[in-house]
């Protein structure tokens, strides 16, 4: 059944994230769909002591739909067939393993976070794709603390990869396409050690080969197992896909809550060529937010 979507942020622009409200509600035949303002108010209603704005996200949502979760696929989903290239590499690999094979055996992953693009948090120096229909743009963020010798502090930071999904002839492919790292703030002997180390690696050209093949793969993989629970009655497997849009959280489909953009962000994929009832149109702001 199709639904509307409807997530509530105490900001006066949702392209800045942060925390929400959501609910969701059936769409009827008639593309009707209708929900109770208190289910999402509870976020974000500005008050006299909080009165950033408001700002709400309405999103029709088809029945044969496709959600990839991507801090689920980042944290727990294993990519089989990608070269050797890290030493004892397990079968399959997560992001996580790639992680900590950037970080080094003095390093910790403490966790790897998906969150929509902030246009006006990319730094000046990075060149990212301009707004399109058929793509999401999208940060993975590797938070990271690494250990050096005993008369430093242990560092800490985050490795942000730029990554663009986009819809191509109803194929959806997902593209790394800059990367950057926090520089390191503690005043300390080791800290230019540090910023060298992370330099090194992650601007290194082997590394991101590799980064732009596990995507090619991660994305082609999690995206069959997310169809696979839903599996076409006919035609192609995995089905071809005819609109691509973000999707706060873990992209479910119903009952309320809340959560936080800072942490989880997933893509939405419509199925090309079914009938679904729609609703009405409604824009939260001049422009589609993350593309």
């Amino acid at each position: 059944m199709p639904v509307l979507s409807l997530y509530s942020f105490r900001t006066p622009d949702v392209e800045r994230g942060g925390a929400y409200a959501e609910t969701h509600v059936a769409i009827d035949s008639d593309g009707f769909g209708s929900a109770e303002m208190d289910d999402i108010a509870p976020i974000a209603l500005p008050t006299i002591f909080s009165p950033q704005g408001l700002s709400v996200l309405a999103l029709s949502r088809p029945d044969d739909e496709d959600v990839l979760d991507l801090a689920d696929m980042y944290n727990n989903f294993g990519v089989s067939g990608l070269p050797m290239v890290m030493g004892n590499q397990p079968a399959t690999v997560t992001a996580g393993d790639l992680a900590a094979s950037l970080i080094g055996s003095n390093g910790t992953v403490l966790g790897i976070r998906s969150t929509p693009l902030n246009r006006q948090a990319v730094p000046s120096y990075l060149t990212i794709p301009s707004p399109g229909d058929k793509q999401v743009l999208t940060e993975m963020h590797i938070d990271f603390r690494l250990d050096t010798r005993a008369v430093c502090y242990s560092h800490t930071g985050t490795i942000t990869v730029y990554v663009q999904f986009l819809l191509q002839r109803g194929i959806l492919s997902a593209v790394p396409i800059a990367e950057t790292f926090t520089p390191d703030t503690n005043l300390d002997i080791c800290a230019g050690q540090v910023n060298d180390q992370l330099n090194s690696v992650l601007f290194d050209p082997a590394t991101q080969g590799f980064l732009a093949l596990y995507f090619q793969r991660a994305v082609q993989q999690f995206l069959q197992a997310a169809v696979d629970r839903n599996p076409p009655k006919s035609g192609p497997n995995p089905p071809p896909h005819s609109r691509i849009y973000g999707l706060p959280g873990d992209g479910k489909r119903s009952g309320t809550g809340s959560g936080t953009m800072d942490l989880d962000f997933s893509i939405g994929l419509e199925r090309t060529g079914l009938l679904q009832a729609r609703a009405r149109p409604i824009a939260s702001s001049a422009t589609w937010p993350w593309r």
